[in-house]
């Protein structure tokens, strides 16, 4: 029992960094045994377990440990936390050898927040996300690249409002709105000599000139299209 007791306190200590607000709940640790994590892992990978337990078994699992291990969360609620998009939003990644999207996103005073689109008729009820912590989580099988999605966000009011993701790496052309499945893994950066220039350059003691401009209506093609970023830059540039 003495062992099993060190054990939940590392486990609170070391990985629920981010989730001490909620552990929330009122939820002793002494309650649980490893039996019962390991019993809340399978029915949280199943799919089927409450808030309460999922907020428990958060911190046995490697996603959650990059929140956790790196203090990520103190940051995040900073506002100082650059590489958030690593953890959140929507990433391609594999469940019990089936692929697909898992979706992360920050919503502590929702009720409930699910995933919708064209793949499951704009069904709020068709891919809820999971609530641990402050944060609604969920992994949903089949997606494709390109597949437009956002959340559905039950408030406190009861309401649901459909929101596109705050951490989407790609979206509808508007006006359209939706956020879309885009995979940023392996996106190769060409800003080296540009890197290395601003790191010789003196920037903090030399002149600087800021402009600003809204590119989307700025300027258009002569068929009304929006102009691309390439053809944008030659222009802006001169």
């Amino acid at each position: 029992m003495v062992k099993m007791r060190k054990e939940i306190g590392y486990i609170h200590q070391k990985s629920f960094l981010f989730f001490d607000r909620t552990i929330l709940d009122g939820v002793s640790f002494k309650k649980y045994n490893k039996h019962n994590i390991r019993y809340i892992l399978e029915k949280r990978e199943a799919g089927r377990f409450s808030n309460k337990e999922a907020a428990v078994a958060a911190g046995r699992r490697g996603e959650e440990s990059y929140m956790a291990n790196s203090k990520a969360a103190e940051r995040f609620h900073a506002g100082t936390l650059s590489e958030g998009w690593r953890w959140f939003g929507a990433h391609p990644t594999e469940k019990r050898g089936k692929k697909g999207w898992g979706f992360r996103v920050w919503a502590p005073h929702a009720k409930c927040v699910s995933v919708v689109g064209d793949f499951n008729g704009w069904d709020e009820q068709a891919n809820r996300l999971i609530h641990v912590g402050e944060v609604w989580e969920g992994f949903i099988p089949g997606l494709t690249e390109y597949t437009a999605y956002k959340y559905a966000v039950t408030g406190e009011d009861g309401k649901v409002r459909l929101k596109a993701d705050p951490y989407g790496f790609h979206t509808e052309t508007r006006p359209a709105t939706a956020s879309k499945l885009y995979d940023i893994e392996g996106f190769h950066w060409t800003d080296a000599a540009f890197r290395k220039r601003r790191a010789q350059h003196p920037v903090y003691s030399s002149p600087l000139n800021i402009y600003e401009v809204h590119l989307g209506s700025w300027k258009l093609r002569e068929n009304g299209d929006f102009i691309d970023y390439r053809d944008l830059t030659k222009e802006l540039a001169a």
